[in-house]
């Protein structure tokens, strides 16, 4: 019998300490939880903060080694969480990185001064300070003339699960954003007629209005 009392004291006492244990374990799980839901709190915050409209330049590529970097003042939006729309692109600096054997191509895109593009977003959760995202910008589908002849133009960009430098950052104190864009390749009637190395960035930067 005192065996029996025994073992039913000793199991009493685990039971204490497991339940113990156990609360320990829940009170620290809904403090992470509760840490991790204000950090998308605070996260969001910063989300929203980026909506609106910017004003800067577009840094890209010199034109000859005798050049300095060029820039054109550009302005651009961001209208949702998702969707950032660049206004006046401009189409010269991609121009320039077609080869030379195709002139007509070549100047079809010059002629076609700048382009609107729509850029998709998708968030880093753990990049804050600045705030990071990722760019997934859509294919820019135009009808451009070429040697006197209507054709069916798509520029195409790398977005970030093609090349993970296609990001932008945005810091929520001044207001500042930087966007890496980096143009792919060009199809005329579905055929790719110029495809570009990662190298040919364009770089969006500047502040909300």
């Amino acid at each position: 019998m005192k065996n029996i009392r025994l073992f039913s004291i000793i199991v009493g006492c685990l039971a204490v300490l497991m339940t113990a244990s156990c609360n320990k374990a829940d009170d620290n799980t809904k403090e992470q939880q509760e840490k991790w839901e204000q950090w998308l709190k605070e996260l969001q915050a910063e989300i929203t903060a980026m909506h609106g409209d910017y004003q800067g330049h577009v840094y890209f590529q010199k034109a000859s080694a005798n050049q300095e970097a060029d820039s054109v003042a550009v302005q651009w939006s961001v209208i949702n969480d998702s969707t950032i729309i660049l206004t006046g692109l401009p189409t010269e600096p991609i121009a320039r990185k077609i080869s030379d054997d195709q002139p007509e191509l070549k100047q079809a895109l010059i002629n076609a001064g700048t382009i609107d593009l729509t850029v998709q977003v998708g968030y880093n959760y753990y990049m804050r300070s600045p705030l990071g995202f990722y760019l997934y910008p859509k294919t820019y589908q135009t009808t451009l003339t070429i040697s006197g002849t209507p054709n069916r133009v798509n520029i195409n960009f790398y977005n970030y699960n093609e090349y993970n430098s296609s990001i932008g950052q945005y810091l929520v104190s001044t207001g500042e954003m930087l966007l890496n864009l980096y143009p792919k390749s060009i199809a005329v009637e579905g055929q790719v007629r110029a495809s570009f190395y990662q190298d040919a960035i364009m770089k969006y930067y500047g502040k909300k209005k």
